[in-house]
């Protein structure tokens, strides 16, 4: 960001580490007049455990010391209403030149519910998360 500027990395949410950056992330929800949704991720964590979506209005009673927390998308791609994530697997062999194998096959995730920033959905994660681990055992 330094070199290239902020324009470039926009796509990228804030986010921010927790303990260190507490204070700056209070601060930037402070001055967030929406009110935003925010995404907490704990440390040393897989599989989705311990992953919740909060209200901006809800965030300081939310925060588990060790953890990150990012700025949710509130607009993000769908397919059918439905978030979705796409793995693609490279290999990297060589940085100079670089040398960079893309694998033909993935993965693609979705959620099991259709998404939704009503605020009644803020912890249905069926809707927002599409982590295998937490979705295997829905029924809907």
């Amino acid at each position: 960001r330094e070199e290239y500027g902020d324009t470039l990395y926009s796509f990228v949410p804030e986010t921010f580490l927790l303990p260190q950056q507490r204070g700056q992330l209070l601060e930037c929800n402070h001055h967030d007049k929406r009110k935003g949704w925010w995404i907490v991720k704990p440390k040393a964590s897989s599989r989705g455990r311990g992953i919740y979506v909060t209200l901006g209005t809800r965030l300081e009673d939310d925060l588990p010391e060790d953890s990150v927390v990012c700025r949710y998308v509130a607009n993000p791609f769908l397919i059918q209403g439905f978030k979705f994530d796409l793995r693609i697997y490279a290999l990297v062999t060589c940085l100079d030149p670089l040398r960079v194998y893309v694998y033909r096959e993935g993965l693609v995730r979705f959620a099991t519910q259709p998404f939704s920033v009503d605020p009644a959905d803020v912890d249905d994660l069926a809707r927002h998360l599409t982590n295998y681990s937490l979705n295997k055992h829905r029924e809907e």
